[in-house]
């Protein structure tokens, strides 16, 4: 699995979606319906981290972006068999992450300045 996703890496890097876009798959949502779907970004804000370029990156996607640090100690958490810390029993935390990503959905759809930001640049 490490193999796997050094070389994912290593292919992002050397063939960034700018110079081959035919290597990348379009967004569904953005290619059927035109709206940005909330990971609309995170292959070029992905390549954008392997570069190092950190703006670029949160440019690309921001909520991805925030949320890397939580996914990569759960998948170590996983792929070392240590146990996430316990949530509590009741489904609030996965109700309030898919609050977040509805939210996210909508405002980056929303035209005008203030939600510029939020939309893959």
């Amino acid at each position: 699995m490490a193999l796997a996703l050094a070389a994912l890496a290593w292919g992002a890097w050397r063939f960034p979606p700018e110079s081959c876009p035919w290597l990348y798959p379009p967004c569904p949502s953005h290619a059927l319906f035109g709206v940005y779907c909330p990971g609309c970004g995170s292959t070029r804000m992905l390549v954008r981290l392997a570069h190092g370029d950190l703006a670029g990156a949160f440019a690309k996607n921001p909520l991805p972006f925030i949320l890397l640090p939580f996914l990569a100690y759960g998948l170590g958490a996983e792929l070392s068999g240590r146990r996430w810390p316990s949530l509590p029993r009741r489904g609030w935390p996965i109700y309030a992450l898919l609050a977040v990503l509805l939210l996210y959905w909508v405002a980056r759809n929303i035209p005008g300045p203030i939600f510029d930001c939020l939309r893959p640049h």
